[in-house]
């Protein structure tokens, strides 16, 4: 049985929790975040950041659009972008470094590898330290989840399927979208403008995204793909073992 005291500890915690909804703008480790997936209780889920070399992108629209005087430091503060664009910096391959392909160490790595993004994330760091591989040069964008503080990984199958119930209902063209409604349903999802910024620069791009999954060593990680038919205008997501366009690199953290 419950003492006063514990009943009344309880009915703190409960009052306090607060349930989150997909698109709400989230801050894990001061990096900017917002939540793609929430479970039953909403209290828990997962939140997604800007992909990497998103910071680039932004300087390169200040100084064409931006207003007199506003710098990249005033930016930063205003939206919290400094952790993200310290580990953009940081997260550069070192150059002139002698490397072996990537894919003759797949074949070791693929066992260790499976749909969650975060057991992935832990087995990547590991095989590198075991190894003696140097995982800013071989596993970049894994690398450049670390920087971004504790928790933070690299998606797997089963976070980018999270992505895709999100936006599309689900995976595979049967969860395709018409052209107008992919264009714009991010507004239906979120009024948040870093949510919208995000997911506009996911869904449009004409490619895809990394998963840390891996199924075939010849293949190397897969990939969340946009997808299309011009004819009738059907845009869906799908993962595939690869694919071409452009990739994008998101990490994600557990709340």
């Amino acid at each position: 049985m419950m003492s006063k005291f514990s009943t009344f500890f309880a009915l703190i915690v409960c009052l306090n929790a607060y349930a989150y909804e997909i698109g709400d703008p989230i801050q894990i480790n001061e990096v900017p975040a917002f939540v793609f997936y929430v479970d039953g209780t909403g209290e828990h889920g997962l939140a997604m950041t800007m992909p990497l070399g998103s910071i680039g992108l932004i300087d390169k629209t200040l100084s064409k659009h931006g207003p007199q005087g506003l710098t990249n430091e005033t930016y930063d503060n205003a939206l919290n972008l400094n952790v993200l664009r310290n580990a953009e910096q940081q997260s550069q391959p070192d150059k002139n470094v002698k490397k072996i392909k990537n894919k003759s160490l797949y074949g070791d790595l693929v066992n260790l590898l499976g749909d969650y993004g975060k057991d992935n994330q832990k087995a990547v760091e590991a095989f590198c330290s075991q190894n003696d591989i140097s995982i800013k040069n071989y596993f970049n964008p894994f690398y450049w989840a670390t920087l971004l503080g504790e928790g933070w990984f690299i998606p797997g199958d089963y976070e980018l399927t999270k992505f895709a119930e999100m936006y599309y209902g689900g995976l595979g063209k049967k969860n395709h979208l018409g052209s107008t409604q992919y264009t714009s349903h991010y507004k239906d999802i979120t009024n948040d403008g870093f949510a919208q910024s995000v997911i506009i620069q996911i869904v449009l791009n004409q490619g895809g995204v990394m998963s840390s999954s891996m199924h075939n060593p010849k293949n190397g990680f897969r990939i969340l793909e946009n997808m299309k038919n011009t004819i009738p205008g059907q845009h869906w997501m799908d993962l595939y073992d690869s694919a071409p366009g452009k990739l994008m690199i998101v990490a994600v953290h557990e709340f």
